[in-house]
């Protein structure tokens, strides 16, 4: 059976990679790393106080701090101006990535050329449009391929 330092000591571990893994895919769910985070230092300071290792607790409280900031920031705070229109901004672009080229015959050049660079900031939005461009028609034995009659 593990002592009480080992469990706190590989929870604040798992509670702590978790975290970090959490913000590092920088989705909307990520903001849950920071409650990670949290619990990682709150095991580390009982850990720390267990154990006497008067740094490691007071490192864990200053870590505690920022957790308690990206807590208040990720939950609780009104996203300033310049992030909601930066959100905004991204999503126009992923949707303009996801334009099938085909769509763009005869637009305008400046048209074009916002898509093409949309298409280099999103290149799976990109990838999406290639494939479903490339996808058979129903009733098409390939891509490119007459297709059968319809039978009426």
């Amino acid at each position: 059976m593990l002592s009480s330092s080992a469990v706190l000591d590989w929870l604040g571990c798992a509670l702590g990679l978790l975290g970090a893994y959490a913000l590092a895919f920088n989705m909307r769910a990520s903001r849950y790393g920071w409650v990670a985070f949290l619990g990682a230092n709150i095991t580390y300071i009982a850990l720390a106080h267990e154990l006497g290792v008067r740094g490691l607790f007071v490192q864990q409280l200053g870590f505690m701090g920022s957790s308690m900031l990206g807590i208040y920031r990720s939950f609780i705070a009104r996203p300033n101006q310049d992030d909601a229109y930066h959100e905004c901004s991204w999503g126009i672009t992923a949707r303009l990535a996801a334009l099938p080229m085909s769509s763009l015959e005869g637009a305008p050049a400046d048209l074009a050329l916002l898509v093409r660079q949309a298409r280099t900031l999103h290149p799976e939005m990109a990838r999406a449009a290639r494939d479903r461009e490339q996808l058979p028609a129903s009733g098409c034995a390939a891509p490119g391929a007459p297709c059968e009659p319809i039978a009426s």
